[in-house]
């Protein structure tokens, strides 16, 4: 695999294609220092969030976001995939970067805000900053990206689709 191929599968993984969760258990994973800021060239972004989102959609899936995280931080290729549908023009792209990551980084994935803001159907949008660190190992710069997941229903269940960074 080119070097170019690699660096760009590697920045797309990290740019959000894995996610952490909320659970109480972890969350020294979850809450980074609080001395941590965002990168200079990253803004903030305003997200409008629509009314009336059903809790109970909202927090399955968020659900997919938290196993998804959960499974990269165990560096669990299969894991991983089970949240994606199978549908995603990412689908191989990401299984070729997360595995190029897996063998080459010892990295923690934590998410620092998940919002679901926008579901209809079987179609939803989701806001998410992560922050990306290295545990040891090969050198790493640690990251914070932000981005849109954007879920779609498999077989009645929330996969994710597609991810966009906040350009």
């Amino acid at each position: 695999m080119s070097n170019t191929l690699k660096l760009f599968m590697t920045s797309l993984l990290l740019s959000g294609f894995l996610f952490a969760g909320c659970e109480t258990k972890d969350e020294e994973k979850i809450i980074p220092e609080r001395n941590l800021n965002p990168p200079p060239q990253q803004k903030q972004t305003q997200i409008i969030k629509k009314a009336n989102i059903d809790p109970k959609i909202e927090e399955e899936i968020l659900a997919v976001i938290r196993e998804n995280l959960e499974a990269a931080n165990s560096k669990d290729v299969d894991r991983v995939l089970a949240t994606v549908h199978e549908s995603s023009p990412q689908l191989n792209s990401t299984k070729e970067g997360m595995n190029y990551v897996f063998n080459n980084y010892n990295l923690d994935f934590i998410l620092e805000q998940a919002e679901v803001i926008e579901v209809k159907s079987e179609d939803a949008k989701v806001y998410y900053v992560q922050f990306t660190k290295s545990k040891g190992g090969q050198a790493f710069a640690d990251n914070r990206a932000a981005g849109y997941h954007y879920m779609k229903k498999s077989n009645g269940k929330w996969k994710i689709y597609k991810t966009e960074p906040v350009k």
